[in-house]
C-alpha cells in the first residue's frame, strides 16, 4: 500500500489531500478554505491508473527535502508539504510559493483527478 499526503497552508486556511492506493486510489480531502469542500471517495480503475502514473512521473523519491523561497521571506504566501510512503520508505519535501521541484505539476495533475475545482493548486 502506498500513501501520499499533500498539504497547503495559506492566509485563507489549510488544505490536506490524503490518498492510499494499491489497485485503486482512495482519497480524502479536508480543508477550512471557504471556497473548497471536504470530500472523500475512490477513483475508478482508469483514473487510478492515471493517478499512479502521474505520481510515478513526479519522481518524488528524487526531490530535495526543502524548496525555500528567496531571501525576501514571503510571509503571506502559500506553503506546501508532501509525504510519500512507498515500499516501507518515507519521502518528505516542502516549500513556499512557486518554489517547487521538477515533477510537482504531476502531483497536482494527480490530485486534480480527485478535486477538479481546487484553484489553490498551482
Amino acid at each position: 500500500m502506498t500513501e501520499l499526503e499533500y498539504l497547503i497552508d495559506c492566509l485563507n486556511g489549510s488544505y490536506r489531500f490524503f490518498a492510499s492506493y494499491g489497485d485503486l486510489v482512495a482519497y480524502e480531502i479536508t480543508t477550512d478554505i471557504a471556497s473548497l469542500e471536504n470530500v472523500s471517495g475512490e477513483l475508478n480503475e482508469s483514473d487510478s491508473r492515471v493517478f499512479k502514473d502521474a505520481i510515478a512521473a513526479a519522481q518524488i523519491e528524487r526531490w530535495e527535502e526543502e524548496y525555500p523561497a528567496d531571501a525576501s521571506k514571503i510571509e503571506d504566501g502559500i506553503r506546501w508539504s508532501l509525504v510519500l510512503m512507498k515500499e516501507g520508505k518515507e519521502y518528505r519535501s516542502h516549500g513556499e510559493e512557486s518554489f517547487v521541484p521538477y515533477g510537482h505539476e504531476e502531483v497536482i495533475r494527480a490530485i486534480r483527478l480527485c478535486d477538479v475545482n481546487n484553484d489553490y493548486l498551482f
